[in-house]
Order: structure tokens, then sequence, then C-alpha cells
């Protein structure tokens, strides 16, 4: 099998950063109670800073609870980025140039 990098976590895209996880870990039989000392060992610029913030010395999270603070950190903001995207979007040239681009915020 070939090697596989695990992924980079900067805060974008975090539900698609989730799925590549468990992907990861399922594709390596990583057991759960290391994904989250896997993942945040993988993180970069925003998320590696909030991660910090988190009291992880004194409390155990779950894979599920660490997946929702991650959620609600960075897939709001995302969401809402997105929308307002979404709003703006004007077609200033070709119609299937257009649609990829719709179709790339709505995805």
């Amino acid at each position: 099998m070939p090697k596989f990098n695990f992924p980079v976590f900067s805060g974008e895209n975090p539900k698609l950063w989730i799925t590549n996880c468990e992907d990861y870990f399922e594709l390596y039989s990583v057991e759960p109670h290391m994904w989250i000392k896997a993942a945040t060992m993988n993180l970069s610029g925003a998320a590696a800073r909030w991660v910090q913030s988190l009291d992880h010395r004194g409390r155990q999270f779950s894979w599920e609870q660490f997946c929702k603070l991650v959620l609600d950190r960075f897939g709001k903001s995302q969401y809402e980025a997105l929308i307002r995207q979404l709003f703006r979007i004007r077609q200033t040239s070709t119609v299937q140039e257009y649609i990829d681009k719709f179709s790339e915020l709505v995805d």
C-alpha cells in the first residue's frame, strides 16, 4: 500500500478534513484513543493557535466532541463566508465559468 500523509488542517474545509482524518485512521488501523493526538499534531496556522486554547490537559475529549469543537469554530464562519460569496456571484465571462463557480460555492 502506498504511504499517505496525514491531512493537515489550517482552518479551511473542516468537514472535508474530518472525513479525510477518519479515512486515514481506517486505512492505517489507528486506534481511536490516538485520533485526537494524531489530528492535533497536524494542525497549522489558525487551527494550531486555536487548539492551544483548548484545555486538553484537564479534560479528555472524545473524537466526536473534538470534531464538534472544530466545526463550531471553523465551520460556521466558513459557511457564512460562502453564503456571502454566493450572494455576490455574477456572470462576468462564460456561462460555464459561472456554473463552475456557482457549483464550487454550493458544494
